[in-house]
């Protein structure tokens, strides 16, 4: 059994969600800029997308690029006719979805 298997095993053992992001901003690398944020994820940004930023740095010795990139990646969500929701409330309405066909779920999101 691979440690990926393994992880994912254990994590539906404990009743803990995976959640994996479709675009990543690497805000939480020093030196980058909340332009450079902005420019990043909006390249692969989506509807439905699940992007990954920091709030935080790991050791609390920087603010993240994030914390000032995020009016930027609002403003290009509004230019898409996209919003933005949090992952509490897309696991909800996955958990709403359970049991409905497929083609009904994905119009959910």
């Amino acid at each position: 059994m691979s440690l990926r298997t393994s992880g994912k095993n254990g994590a539906r053992l404990a009743g803990v969600t995976l959640v994996s992001w479709s675009a990543r901003g690497y805000d939480g690398r020093r030196g980058q800029t909340p332009e450079a944020i902005v420019e990043r994820v909006a390249r692969t940004l989506t509807d439905g997308a699940i992007v990954m930023l920091h709030d935080a740095a790991e050791r609390d010795d920087y603010e993240p690029a994030a914390v000032r990139a995020l009016p930027g990646l609002l403003a290009v969500l509004d230019r898409r006719g996209l919003t933005s929701i949090g992952l509490d409330a897309l696991l909800a309405t996955a958990d709403s979805a359970e049991g409905v066909p497929a083609e009904e779920a994905e119009r959910a999101f």
